[in-house]
């Protein structure tokens, strides 16, 4: 089966992170390619499917609804989302008494899915590492909070080249935790 996307639906770039290439797709979507695919060919397949649906079952109603559209021919690990348009979690959306009741309960699945022995879900994403935010949970129009990446913190499951990123993923699970001690200071500030 070739991979199950019309080509000429992708438009614009949005975004390009550490392990993905964003794009507008029709209308009210948007199409993801793996950029680790080159290097790590169906592992990453397997991985990214693995991570969705174990954060499936932990997040459930904060993640973004994902469909894999691969294909079997295709090398490249690609997905379609529905188009969110918001913003990324920061300082100001923590003083927010709704929005950060949403993230506690996010941080309570999380820690749920540590506690259960997975890797936790990547909240930081790249858009953390030149400023204080979650840029893969999103704030809503709707004032929900929902999560676009569910990417866990482990590599293990792409076999002996994810040893490599042990030291990469304990930083950023620090980093991470760092991120989301300075929410909670932020909070305490105003009560």
């Amino acid at each position: 089966m070739d991979a199950s996307y019309d080509k000429s639906k992708i438009g614009k770039s949005i975004s390009r992170g550490t392990d993905r290439a964003v794009y507008m797709y029709d209308t009210d979507q948007v199409i993801k390619f793996s950029t680790l695919s080159l290097l790590l060919g169906k592992k990453i397949h397997r991985k990214m499917m693995r991570d969705y649906s174990i954060s499936l079952r932990y997040f459930g109603k904060y993640i973004v609804e994902t469909k894999d559209v691969s294909g079997d021919v295709e090398r490249q690990y690609v997905e379609i989302q529905k188009y969110i348009n918001g913003v990324p979690f920061n300082k100001t959306h923590a003083r927010d008494t709704l929005l950060f009741s949403q993230l506690q309960e996010i941080i309570q699945c999380m820690n749920a899915m540590v506690g259960d022995g997975y890797a936790p879900i990547d909240l930081i994403g790249h858009g953390s590492l030149t400023g204080r935010c979650l840029s893969n949970v999103f704030v809503g129009e709707n004032g929900k909070l929902q999560i676009i990446d569910v990417t866990l913190l482990e590599g293990r499951s792409v076999g002996s080249i994810g040893l490599c990123t042990i030291p990469i993923f304990y930083l950023l699970k620090k980093y991470q935790n760092f991120i989301l001690d300075y929410f909670w200071k932020q909070r305490d500030l105003i009560f």
